[in-house]
């Protein structure tokens, strides 16, 4: 539970700077926010930085791609393994299958632990 209070606060961060858009530009595009909290999965191997992680390659060029296409806003990984990941979706079925096309899903070296709609607000 520590986890998601940590990220949540992580993310936060990155409300200031997503809510810059106009509300109409986000609106007419009917495209929501997701964070996404992956877990180190069964084959992750502590100590090890994610990239030498075995696919950690594969996941980095698919993470790399989605952020060129503007799906992911914001990524990084978690201190003792796992990220965390600001993605927009239609809807929570078009973000589901982006987790899991994520090669680091697939191969076993990261696990989603939570999905949730996120709403970033403008600071007043």
């Amino acid at each position: 539970m520590l986890v998601i209070y940590l990220a949540l606060a992580v993310v936060g961060s990155i409300g200031i700077w997503y809510a810059g858009e106009p509300d109409a530009a986000r609106a007419s595009e009917q495209i929501s926010t997701y964070m996404v909290l992956y877990e180190p999965g069964p084959v992750w191997r502590k100590g090890l930085a994610p990239v030498r992680q075995p696919g950690g390659h594969e996941h980095r060029a698919y993470v790399q791609r989605l952020f060129g296409e503007g799906v992911i806003r914001s990524a990084g990984p978690l201190d003792d393994g796992g990220s965390l990941m600001v993605i927009r979706a239609p809807d929570e079925t078009a973000a589901r299958a982006i987790i899991d096309a994520d090669p680091a899903v697939s191969s076993g070296i990261l696990v989603p632990a939570m999905l949730r709609r996120w709403e970033p607000r403008r600071r007043h």
